[in-house]
């Protein structure tokens, strides 16, 4: 279940279950004129052109005028069906009238569902109870108490945080929110996220929609950038774990799909380790690295990492080192370069976003000779 996280100074410091019985709160007790503005779109140029015929029917906008002061005094509840409904609508009514109703509508929307929130009506603050399994957040502090924020199903949560959402970040994740991208979404107050949470890399967790890393609790992923982000992550990972192996060269070659400079694989060549390729290139130099002196710590070769953890090549070398006097080694794997997060998510927030579920690589290993490592830390032959 893919679960985005946003982070804004803009919502409340809460831990708040938004349930699905939240849906068409606003729909219940907004009056039908203002309903069906709510995001409605404001009028322009356009608009006011249309003004001057609007001022053609002023006769006929007093007579609406008189029936409606008749409507009032037969019935107490209007519907849209009912003279003061059809008086005021986006064909009778002057731009500026019309755009101030829009902007009513939704403030009134929004107040209707914080009062429905605080009163419980019928989920709140108080309903925490009925969380399901993962809405409570494990932080960077394995000893923190879990934090939910405000957690619901997508739909919900956006419809009681309609107007914050689609204006975040210029209405950038607009579409994301209302074709429901994510399952469940957790709103976070900026100060509570950068207490609990620790952004992917080491950076400052800044206003913008996270999912959390699949391997670390309690951290943080840009959505826009997972991608990329995580297939540097796993080839800095490989990096780490074949030199703690004793490599003393290494070439990595993209047979088919991405490369790690992020761009996507057209024509034979061989890629950058370091990235330096530009984006887009058909071919990218060759670079091999080299490790002028040899570590060998097979014990320890993955701590730290996560990622390289389900990289079978990396594994079966870590064995192969430990029980042999292996020096060279070739394989070509294949890597699910989605990391469980679908392009087409993506592709909600950015439509021109391209990336490829699967990628091959060819890896080149040679190592140093076990005879080469005067010191072989962590290995057999120094118990005893």
């Amino acid at each position: 279940m893919l679960r985005a996280i946003v982070v804004s100074r803009d919502f409340p410091e809460r831990e708040q279950l938004v349930g699905p019985e939240a849906l068409g709160v606003a729909d219940v007790y907004l009056h039908p004129v203002l309903k069906r503005r709510v995001d409605a779109v404001k009028g322009g140029v356009l608009s006011r052109l249309r003004d001057g015929g609007i001022a053609l029917l002023t006769t006929w906008t007093l007579g609406a005028g008189k029936a409606l002061v008749h409507a009032n005094e037969k019935h107490k509840d209007q519907t849209a069906d009912e003279p003061f409904a059809k008086l005021l609508t986006g064909k009778t009514c002057y731009t500026d009238l019309e755009n101030e109703l829009i902007k009513l509508a939704e403030e009134q929307a929004a107040l209707v569902r914080r009062m429905a929130s605080d009163v419980n009506m019928p989920c709140g603050e108080h309903a925490m109870e009925a969380l399901i399994a993962g809405d409570r957040l494990t932080g960077t502090d394995p000893d923190g108490i879990p934090l939910s924020g405000i957690v619901g199903p997508t739909e919900a949560v956006h419809s009681m945080y309609r107007k914050e959402l689609n204006d975040f970040k210029s209405g950038k994740f607009k579409k994301f929110f209302k074709e429901k991208g994510c399952k469940r979404l957790h709103l976070f107050d900026l100060a509570r996220a950068r207490k609990h949470f620790t952004r992917r890399g080491g950076g400052v967790i800044d206003e913008n929609v996270y999912v959390l890393h699949p391997k670390r609790d309690g951290v943080l992923v840009p959505i826009e950038t997972y991608h990329q982000d995580l297939l540097k992550e796993l080839h800095q990972e490989s990096l780490v774990a074949l030199g703690r192996l004793g490599a003393k060269t290494l070439t990595i070659e993209t047979v088919s799909g991405m490369t790690f400079s992020g761009s996507t694989k057209k024509k034979e060549g061989k890629i950058d380790l370091f990235g330096n390729s530009s984006l887009g290139a058909e071919k990218s130099k060759n670079e091999s690295l080299k490790w002028d002196s040899p570590t060998y710590d097979p014990e320890h070769a993955i701590d730290g990492c996560s990622l390289v953890q389900d990289n079978v090549g990396v594994m079966t070398l870590r064995n192969l080192r430990t029980t042999t006097d292996l020096v060279k080694f070739e394989e070509v794997a294949t890597t699910d370069t989605t990391f469980n997060l679908g392009i087409e998510v993506v592709k909600l927030i950015n439509s021109s976003f391209e990336w490829e579920k699967t990628s091959q690589y060819r890896y080149v290993v040679e190592f140093f000779s076990r005879a080469e490592l005067p010191t072989r830390v962590g290995s057999d032959s120094e118990s005893g």
